[in-house]
């Protein structure tokens, strides 16, 4: 049970869900769905930076879309093509990745 005043302050109404974790190691954490969403949108806007993430899926997707059909069909010339779009995708988004320093 949580107390009326605690559930005022954090806005919690009858029958909300909330989401518990274990953080540092000692401490329990309570949040609230909205709450959850709010801290884990903007960890991922941290890793994106100014990257557009579903930009460079779609256009890995369609590369993949190309590569299949020149299979199909059996274009060799458009199967190298493919696979070289490919490729220059996947170096491009390997150096786009932000670099972590290694924990020690």
């Amino acid at each position: 049970m949580i107390p009326a005043d605690l559930r005022r302050a954090l806005g919690l109404a009858e029958g909300d869900v909330l989401l518990a974790r274990v953080e540092g190691g000692d401490r329990l954490v309570l949040e609230n769905r909205r709450a959850a969403v709010r801290r884990l949108r903007g960890s991922w806007r941290k890793v994106a930076g100014s990257r557009d993430l579903v930009g460079e899926l779609l256009e890995e997707r369609g590369a993949e879309a190309e590569l299949e059909d020149a299979e199909l069909a059996g274009d060799e010339g458009d199967i190298t093509k493919a696979r070289e779009k490919l490729s220059r995708i996947g170096e491009r988004q390997l150096a786009a990745r932000p670099r972590h320093k290694p924990v020690r």
